[in-house]
């Protein structure tokens, strides 16, 4: 397998966002708080799957990834962000079985590697 990517992720389940309490849609808002995630580790994209390691491993191949969104939407709102997303946007993915994941990758002073993650995992799955 090609390596084509690599990085440092913060992800978390549609499921997790959706179940947040308010202290977590008041954190995002603080000065050195990090986005809204549940999940830290590293993260690789290879020519046919996608690595997630760290606190749990799992890996995701890309025939199982029906879409890709880069974006805010109703589940993760840019609400829950500080400057509410103006210069960021999580990564979406929804697999084959409509799992829904949000990726934070490479985030830095609010600056992601989102979008060049988006490019190149669209390309991939066209």
């Amino acid at each position: 397998m090609k390596l084509i990517l690599q990085g440092h992720v913060l992800w978390c389940f549609e499921a997790e966002v959706k179940s947040r309490g308010i202290l977590d849609a008041i954190g995002g808002h603080v000065s050195g708080v990090l986005p809204f995630h549940r999940h830290k580790g590293e993260i690789a994209l290879t020519s046919q799957s996608i690595l997630l390691s760290g606190e749990s491993e799992m890996e995701l191949p890309l025939l199982q990834v029906k879409a890709v969104f880069l974006g805010f939407d109703d589940a993760y709102p840019n609400t829950i962000v500080k400057n509410f997303g103006a210069t960021w946007s999580p990564l979406r993915l929804t697999l084959q079985d409509d799992t829904i994941l949000y990726l934070i990758i490479d985030y830095r002073m609010g600056v992601t590697s989102n979008p060049i993650w988006f490019e190149t995992l669209k390309n991939l799955l066209t």
